[in-house]
């Protein structure tokens, strides 16, 4: 394939991972001799004979010994097709520019049937060679941002990718082993192997499993397969619940239009994860990119896999953990490191507090100028855009909403493989083709609203994917600024503008003939932070204990605070109730106490200031809250009962159509363990 003036050798999907002196013996006779004899064919000019050691006998011992590792393998026969087609079709051409002083240099061998081009280059040497994986793919125009990739370059790379085998099954290493921290997981193996591969993207078809080997995931889960149903029993109890109201999103957001593709279930799955996410982990309360990263893994991989994958991106464990070694007499304590670091594709995780995240956020600001030319940083600046400030919420959602979806999945095939740096990589090459294809129109931006509306709307048709990444690998962060840069950085406030820290807790509901689990979490969110953090304990309920106003208040004796619920023919509403429900002629209570409801909508009345404080009383064999006038009452069989706007609670009628009388048909009553 073409590309301008230079060619690159195009042999399959052939991943160079080891070399052999003996790869000869493996083809056929016929095609071992055509090796030999085009090895000899193919000269060099003189002047360059020193400069490159390259030839053709190179290219075929790098490729061809393929080491047939975990299940990793291609097709040979394939692969001995493409040689011989290689090695009819090389041809190289030199071609010198005197005035800039550069060559480009080839090899030329001449054989029959000669029809296009594949041939390695100049700067090809061995070294080169070994690893990358060899193809490219061809020069796009620049100015075609909106085009879609054709049907054969999408066949093309298809093909490609249909000769890698993922693996199936993964060799559990054993636990006392000393190296067992030593050794690798297949996620790193595979992202080094593929690296090249993945980054011409990977096929829809082929995600599910590529984004589970390179996330780790799947290696992880066939070695602890009970992982994530112990976090869900930890995090729900017996009832796991299929949709959550309260949902802790660590500082992000949630939104189901920047993912029309999930299903409901989908999305029911995500709310399940961030939830338990939040319970197993109360230290992390800000990481606002985890709803979009979660959202993002579930378009391909079951919800236990999606856990696991930011589970391990995350690196939610410590790194290191004490051991006991040693004989019985001699006992000793030893640091050794965790053993799901194994599985981690990175080597340094993704940023998960608020200092790190606004670290990572000021490197990018320190960064893009260095890449910027002179004129463009002078024009951003005097316009008086801030790029930290406009890519800061861009890089919390993994450019969803900003890229359309196809490019953000392939960008997030890359970070899978490579890691955070990627993200730099791709913002800075973004800017970079923006101001190349509509430089005109970005220097008539008057105002930093004006360039930031246009950015946004060159980003959403930037459908040529291709010509985004190539712009973003020619991009090289130097480690040593951005590590310099972080020392500096460090030393500065990074938290500010970060959310205080809340415990987020959901409570193990119980089964009840009453409430549906949504139900429990709203009135969850109208408690105290101290009552959030408890669970639910059902005391009493009629259709055990029978309706009795004499059993209901021997049963609540000496408990405190609780919550009431009725089920009653005009709906279902109930009140909380801070202090101890006793006999007694007068008012007592808690300015805590509420009242709620939930047809036609979920609605709470809690005490206000200047309000009446006539909050509970049993007097006369009727249970009343809110008074002087009911709020609530029912009379000594719990069954009849009546609703009225009161002073204490500032209510109306809890009833759905606003009536003021009612029959109850089940009642249950909660204390908080």
């Amino acid at each position: 394939n073409k590309h301008n003036s230079c060619h690159q050798a195009f042999i399959s999907p052939l991943v160079c991972m080891d070399l052999s002196s003996q790869f000869i013996e493996d083809f056929s006779p016929e095609t071992s001799d055509r090796i030999r004899r085009t090895s000899k064919e193919i000269p060099l000019p003189p002047r360059t004979r020193r400069k490159t050691s390259l030839e053709s006998h190179q290219i075929l011992e790098t490729i061809k010994k393929i080491e047939t590792h975990r299940d990793f393998s291609l097709d040979f026969a394939e692969m001995e097709d493409d040689l011989n087609e290689f090695l009819k079709d090389a041809v190289i051409i030199e071609k010198r520019n005197d005035q800039n002083r550069k060559e480009e240099v080839t090899v030329k061998a001449e054989c029959s049937n000669t029809a296009p081009s594949y041939a390695p280059t100049r700067r090809n040497t061995f070294k080169w060679i070994s690893k990358k994986v060899l193809f490219t793919s061809p020069k796009i125009d620049d100015r075609k941002l909106d085009q879609l990739p054709s049907n054969d370059k999408l066949e093309s790379r298809n093909q490609k990718w249909g000769g890698v085998v993922f693996p199936q099954n993964f060799k559990r290493p054993d636990d006392d082993d000393e190296d067992y921290e030593e050794i690798e997981g297949v996620s790193k193996e595979y992202a080094t192997a593929l690296k090249w591969l993945i980054r011409m993207g990977v096929p829809h078809h082929s995600r599910r499993k590529a984004w589970g080997v390179l996330s780790g995931s799947f290696e992880f889960l066939q070695q602890n397969p009970q992982f994530y149903s112990e976090i869900l029993h930890e995090a729900f109890g017996e009832n796991i619940p299929k949709d959550i109201h309260n949902v802790p999103t660590f500082g992000g957001h949630l939104r189901a239009d920047l993912h029309p593709n999930l299903s409901a279930e989908k999305l029911n799955g995500v709310k399940r994860m961030l939830t338990a996410l939040a319970m197993s982990n109360p230290d992390q309360h800000y990481v606002p990119f985890l709803p979009d990263l979660l959202c993002l893994l579930s378009h391909h991989l079951e919800e236990a896999e999606c856990y696991v994958s930011a589970y391990l991106l995350l690196q939610l464990f410590p790194s290191e953990v004490t051991v006991a070694s040693g004989t019985a007499v001699r006992r000793k304590t030893i640091k050794r490191a965790h053993h799901h670091l194994r599985h981690v594709p990175h080597k340094s995780p993704l940023p998960k507090s608020g200092s790190n995240i606004g670290l990572f956020v000021k490197n990018f600001n320190t960064l893009v100028y260095s890449y910027l030319s002179s004129n463009k940083t002078a024009f951003i600046k005097k316009i008086g855009l801030n790029l930290e400030e406009f890519f800061k919420p861009i890089f919390f959602t993994f450019f969803v909403g900003f890229f359309p979806p196809e490019t953000v999945h392939h960008v997030f095939d890359c970070f899978l493989a490579e890691g955070s740096p990627i993200i730099y990589k791709v913002a800075i090459g973004f800017l970079q083709l923006a101001f190349k294809r509509c430089k005109a129109e970005i220097l008539q931006c008057k105002s930093a609203l004006e360039l930031s509306q246009l950015l946004w709307s060159i980003a959403s048709n930037l459908h040529n994917t291709e010509l985004l990444m190539e712009k973003a690998f020619k991009v090289t962060l130097d480690k040593r600024s951005v590590k310099e840069n972080n020392k500096h950085q460090s030393k500065l406030n990074l938290s500010a503008g970060v959310p205080p820290a809340i415990v987020f807790y959901r409570p193990k509901t119980v089964k009840s003939n009453i409430l549906t689990d949504i139900q429990f979490e709203v009135i969850w969110g109208w408690l105290s932070s101290k009552l959030r953090i408890t669970d639910p304990t059902l005391i009493y309920e009629t259709a055990v204990q029978g309706f009795s106003l004499n059993l209901f208040l021997k049963s609540i004796a000496d408990v405190s605070p609780i919550f009431i619920v009725l089920k009653t023919d005009k709906g279902i509403f109930g009140a909380f109730l801070g202090e101890e429900l006793k006999r007694s002629t007068k008012y007592s209570g808690s300015r805590g106490s509420f009242l709620f409801k939930f047809s036609p909508q979920p609605e709470k009345f809690g005490w206000g200031e200047g309000q009446s404080e006539f909050f509970q009383k049993v007097a006369d064999n009727k249970l009343e809250i809110g008074g002087p006038e009911g709020g609530l009452r029912l009379d000594s069989d719990l069954y009849h009962g009546e609703t009225r706007a009161c002073a204490t609670f500032n209510n109306t009628p809890l009833t759905s159509d606003g009536s003021e009388t009612f029959l109850c048909s089940a009642m249950e009553l909660y204390s908080f363990n």
